[in-house]
């Protein structure tokens, strides 16, 4: 071979060679082959009191595993009669009046990394008929109250140890797909489904959950310019390789106000001071990034699930998916799109009158609570009065840990007080 030839050879290779590292570079940056589950479909033998092959039981002592429906005849699986929304079967989870709550989880075959972006889908329904004694009561008792599914993650089998979503309550009698976003804090090797209840709630109940064709999950933009480099490698190779999004993705992910607040507060003195910078406006204005709403489209008609029509004077709806890093009253950005969906109801309603809540638990100070719930409240009140709603139709208040709606000698009850609430203060004429 003359060596003419052979040079234009060693470029021709040369520049073969640089151009899929840079394709390399980028996939692995984006992560586009997804992260598999194993049975994400929830198929095996229909049967009672065994979680489906490749799910591992992670709930209480002396509790019963979640199940494999539906079972022939329906009478020995609960009475639940519902077609699989795919395959053959699917899983059943309940809660129960005694405090105990069924999950499973698994190991992924691939890691959720910290600082990435990541989608799910699962279908859910709830079924109208579960029946199973109650273990309070001992009575026959019918399973039906809604419940919601949370996502953990976690790096070993049944770790939970960070919250990565949380769906709104599964109120539908037939299947309906629900979409996640994940957006790690470290990097993760496991996954865990549980059914758990809606919070807030005095007592817990029997309730139900069902679970088909989970997707498996995959790599998503955090930003628009990932969305552009994301865009760009997928031009290149020709091909789809990540999930189709052309439905947006929901940030269905459940309020994780700080559980402890001043754990970290090892003195009286240190929680004093943390009071006092607590009792700040630390709320961040947002009326430059985020302009008043112009209302476009059909209005807005419920309010935290609640129509227009079934809102009455002293009503309370809790304000899910709100964020606040602990210690903090700035309202963290995940929770503006749910922010703003109030925000959207209010102005279409503009004869509801609204009073923002804010509570804690019960382990800091009087003084503390107080300024904390006090300082929340108001970071949302003024969050809905930057996006236009009349602030003449807005009040707060913080009630500290004057008004618990559970236990705080649980972590799970703490949870559930450190909360803000609307409370319907006037509804006008509908």
């Amino acid at each position: 071979m003359a060596p003419i030839f052979r040079q234009i050879l060693k470029v021709i290779i040369a520049a073969g060679f640089l151009l899929f590292a840079n394709i390399g570079q980028v996939s692995g940056q984006f992560s586009l082959d997804t992260i598999k589950l194993t049975n994400p479909s929830f198929e095996d033998q229909p049967q009672n009191s065994v979680p489906p092959q490749g799910w591992t039981d992670c709930g209480f002592r002396n509790e019963t595993p979640p199940d494999v429906h539906p079972i022939d005849p329906p009478s020995q699986g609960w009475h639940v009669t519902m077609e699989p929304q795919h395959g053959d079967t699917y899983m059943g989870m309940v809660v129960r009046d005694n405090d105990t709550w069924e999950r499973v989880s698994q190991e992924l075959i691939g890691t959720l990394k910290r600082g990435k972006c990541y989608g799910f889908k699962i279908w859910l329904a709830r079924s109208p008929v579960y029946v199973s004694p109650s273990h309070i009561t001992r009575q026959i008792t019918n399973y039906t109250t809604p419940v919601v599914l949370r996502i953990w993650g976690g790096n070993d089998e049944c770790d939970r140890r960070v919250l990565l979503g949380e769906s709104s309550p599964v109120i539908n009698t037939t299947w309906e797909k629900y979409s996640f976003q994940f957006n790690p804090e470290a990097d993760f090797t496991h996954i865990m489904l549980e059914a758990f209840y809606e919070t807030p709630t005095l007592f817990p109940y029997n309730g139900n959950l069902l679970l088909d064709n989970a997707s498996h999950i995959f790599r998503i933009p955090c930003n628009e310019s990932e969305t552009e480099e994301m865009e760009e490698l997928l031009a290149q190779k020709g091909e789809e390789e990540v999930e189709d999004e052309s439905e947006p993705i929901a940030t269905d992910t459940r309020d994780r106000q700080s559980e402890n607040l001043v754990e970290s507060a090892e003195s009286q003195e240190d929680q004093d001071a943390l009071a006092e910078s607590g009792s700040t406006d630390s709320y961040k204005d947002q009326s430059d990034e985020n302009p008043k709403l112009e209302r476009r489209g059909n209005p807005v008609r419920s309010l935290g699930g609640f129509h227009r029509s079934q809102l009455e004077e002293g009503q309370l709806i809790r304000i899910n998916r709100l964020y606040f890093d602990a210690d903090e009253a700035e309202i963290k950005e995940e929770s503006f799109e749910d922010l703003t969906k109030i925000a959207y109801f209010l102005i279409d309603n503009p004869e509801v009158v609204v009073e923002i809540g804010g509570h804690t638990n019960d382990l800091p100070s009087e003084e503390y609570c107080y300024n904390l719930s006090t300082a929340r409240a108001k970071s949302v009140t003024n969050f809905l009065i930057t996006k236009g709603v009349d602030d003449n139709r807005l009040t707060y208040k913080g009630y500290g840990k004057s008004k618990p709606v559970a236990t705080n000698k649980t972590a799970v009850g703490r949870r559930m007080n450190q909360r803000v609430e609307i409370k319907i203060l006037s509804v006008g004429e509908n």
